[in-house]
């Protein structure tokens, strides 16, 4: 019987430890936090400056932002540039997964 509990015990404590040590397999961003993390990545990999326009669209547990670079044309209307857009794409832990080329 002493066993029986022992081993219940060890069990018991065994599951809620390794229970308590996995961490979530994603953290949910939230939209603004999304568009920073594409923010930086844009930042690092094109010199568009501030001439971007970000758009979020939640994909399960990953975040879509569709980057596009913005010109003004000399009567300071809005144009953009051909191929000038970016997909990124963010897991729910806020890791870049995908970057896309506009064509």
């Amino acid at each position: 019987m002493r066993a029986g509990r022992a081993c219940s015990l060890f069990l018991a404590i065994t599951f809620t430890t390794s229970c308590a040590s996995e961490r979530p397999s994603a953290i949910f961003l939230d939209e603004t936090r999304a568009i920073e993390i594409a923010r930086k990545e844009i930042e690092r990999r094109e010199s568009w400056g501030d001439k971007t326009l970000y758009e979020a669209r939640r994909e399960g547990q990953e975040w879509h932002i569709l980057v596009l670079r913005v010109d003004h044309a000399p009567d300071g209307t809005e144009v953009f540039t051909y191929g000038g857009h970016r997909l990124v794409i963010v897991d729910g832990e806020g890791k870049v997964i995908r970057y896309i080329l506009g064509r």
